[in-house]
This record gives C-alpha cells, sequence and structure tokens, in this order.
C-alpha cells in the first residue's frame, strides 16, 4: 500500500512570515499553480482514497490535485498544523514583543512547552499519529488493500511528524524533513507492514 504526503500550495500566510497553525490562510495564486503543477506530475499515480486537513490551504489542494478524478475528499481535523494558539498571526519576532515571558520559556523548549494557549510540539506530534494510524488502520495493507494508493493533504508540521514516526520511529526525527509547499512524499508498506519512503524531487513526474 502506499500513502501520498502533499503539503498544501503557497498560503497568504506562508507569503507574509506569520505562525499560521489552525489559521485558516487561503491559497495564493502562486500556491494554485503549485496544486497545478503538482497535479500534473503524479497524473499517472493511481489514488484510491483522499484525506486532507479540514483546513483550506489543505482541502483547496486536494481539490485542485484530484480535479479530474471521481474521488471524495475525507476531511480530518487531527491532519491540522500546529496549533500555536495566541501566536497565530505573529510574525515570529513579533512574539517575543508582544509575550515576552512566555516567549522565553517556550523557546528553551519547544518540544514539551506548549504555545500560548495552543500546542506543545510533542502534543502536536502525538494527535497527528493517533490520527494517522487510525487512518491507515482502516485499510488491510498486508492483503486485500496492498494495491492501493491513498493521497494525504496536509501541512509541514503534519509530513514531518509522519515522516518522523514512520521512518525514524519517534519525534526525534522531526527537524531531518524539509516539507515544500506542494512537496510529494510517498510512503510504501510491504506484506508485512515495514515501511519504504521516497521523496519526490519537485520536478519529477511520477
Amino acid at each position: 500500500m502506499k500513502v501520498i504526503l502533499i503539503r498544501h500550495g503557497e498560503t497568504t500566510a506562508n507569503r507574509k512570515g506569520i505562525f499560521s497553525g489552525h489559521l485558516d490562510a487561503k491559497l495564493t495564486e502562486k500556491g494554485k499553480e503549485q496544486a497545478i503543477n503538482c497535479r500534473n506530475r503524479i497524473v499517472n499515480l493511481k489514488i484510491d482514497y483522499v484525506f486532507s486537513s479540514d483546513l483550506s490551504r489543505a482541502v483547496d489542494t486536494a481539490k485542485i490535485v484530484i480535479e479530474s478524478r471521481n474521488l471524495d475528499i475525507e476531511e480530518k481535523s487531527g491532519l491540522r498544523e500546529m496549533n500555536f494558539g495566541e501566536w497565530e498571526g505573529c510574525k515570529y519576532d513579533e512574539i517575543g514583543e508582544k509575550y515576552p515571558d512566555e516567549f522565553n520559556v517556550w523557546s528553551k523548549d519547544t518540544l514539551n512547552i506548549p504555545c500560548l494557549n495552543g500546542e506543545s510540539r510533542r502534543t502536536f506530534y502525538f494527535r497527528v499519529i493517533k490520527e494517522y494510524k487510525e487512518l491507515i488502520n482502516r485499510f488491510d495493507y498486508t492483503n486485500k488493500d496492498k494495491n492501493k494508493t491513498i493521497a494525504i493533504f496536509a501541512h509541514s508540521g503534519v509530513v514531518r511528524s509522519i515522516l518522523s514516526s514512520e521512518i525514524i520511529g519517534d519525534i526525534d526525527g522531526y527537524w531531518k524533513f524539509e516539507i515544500d509547499n506542494c512537496s510529494v512524499n510517498i510512503l510504501e508498506y510491504d506484506e508485512k507492514g515495514f515501511c519504504y519512503a521516497k521523496k519526490i524531487n519537485s520536478l519529477e513526474k511520477i
């Protein structure tokens, strides 16, 4: 069984350089073009099921990429980006200015200390992995579903979390992966459930 992990296209928040976890930032025109490019790159790749974060930037990317396919999109709130709480919509430097005490504590241990009224990276990671495991465990990928392909449209932190869990085995690999807008990573599970990974170059057609 294959799982295709696709990050959404560029958003207004990406362009402004602001924290956008649960903030529902929209795709820019460039983001829509990236999604079209992604669609063209994976046009020959069979997809059987589509899942997406319920935030519009992921759903809209999914709609563009699977436009010509007769597939439904199942939206999952558990695939949302990390919740940055009070820091949503702020630039990194602005957070230190507006919330100096909380920012100082958080910046010393972003893994375990939550954003103000938001999530810690550890809490976020386990939330994503719980959702991901529940999702793929709906399929018998060692037997009858072994030839199925699932596409998941989500966010950089979500893709990092899944790759870290499936390739490294825990959260320690989180920052080892560079996840660009509309980047494509493929996980493949064999009959024993062992996972192989492949990152698709931004110009590579599958």
